[in-house]
């Protein structure tokens, strides 16, 4: 579904727009439960990439916080999504502080 809102957004203004409205989920530690965890970290893939280094980053922070998670489900889908985006990412943008 997310991928479809994309890929029919008709102008620049409305992909930046629905980026916005869903980074809102990623930004905080809405959600505990480990289903819809699983159901943000599997919908970052289909979420258009941008050269913004803030919104990047903020989808980033999550997934490595997934990375994280004692759950292994969490872990394997970040990993799979980390192998996924990486190729979509600027090679000079630095997501993990040295």
């Amino acid at each position: 579904m997310i991928s479809s809102l994309f890929s029919n957004c008709r102008n620049n203004h409305q992909v930046s727009n629905y980026r916005k409205s869903i980074l809102k989920h990623y930004k905080k530690d809405l959600y505990t439960n480990e289903e819809i965890q699983l159901c943000l970290i599997k919908t970052t893939e289909h979420i258009s990439i941008c050269s913004d280094e803030k919104f990047v980053k903020v989808l980033f922070d999550y997934i490595i916080k997934m990375l994280k998670k004692e759950n292994h489900n969490l872990r394997l889908t970040a990993l799979e999504v980390v192998y996924d985006l990486i190729p979509q990412i600027d090679k000079k943008f630095r997501f993990i502080n040295n």
